[in-house]
């Protein structure tokens, strides 16, 4: 059996794939069947939802400004991270696997916003909110 860190298993990766660049096929050994495409998808979706989450974590700091106050960012990213949230609530809800790992992708720009506009006493909740989504998302795999 293959052995599959931690983080590619959050993506959807279960034991038993191998890993074809960015694609993830299922080897059925037992019946000797070969490569199957099963969880190609959520792997694919998990990898999107992170690269979406960097690039907008990063649009979000050079788009903040500074003032003699600290900086200032847009209203936009809250209401950015509110649809992030709440479609991950939806899909976390409705069983899909797709719902917590939107949730692992939100929450870096969250914290991100936190740190940000100097609102530090927020991070730990994200963090914790970011540990539920990670358990979750390891539930969904078995």
């Amino acid at each position: 059996m293959v052995n599959i860190p931690l983080v590619p298993r959050i993506l959807g990766l279960r034991r038993g794939q191998a890993k074809l660049g960015a694609a993830a096929l299922r080897v059925n050994e037992k019946r000797g069947k070969g490569l199957h495409p099963v969880g190609l998808s959520t792997a694919l979706v998990g990898l999107a939802i992170l690269a979406v989450s960097t690039v907008l974590c990063t649009a979000m700091v050079l788009s903040a400004h500074s003032t003699g106050a600290g900086k200032v960012v847009s209203s936009l990213w809250v209401w950015l991270m509110t649809v992030f949230n709440l479609t991950s609530l939806y899909g976390v809800s409705r069983g899909r696997r797709w719902g917590p790992r939107l949730g692992i992708g939100a929450q870096p720009l969250a914290i991100t916003y936190c740190i940000l506009t100097s609102q530090v006493g927020f991070v730990p909740g994200n963090v914790v909110i970011l540990l539920i989504h990670i358990a979750n998302a390891r539930k969904s795999l078995r």
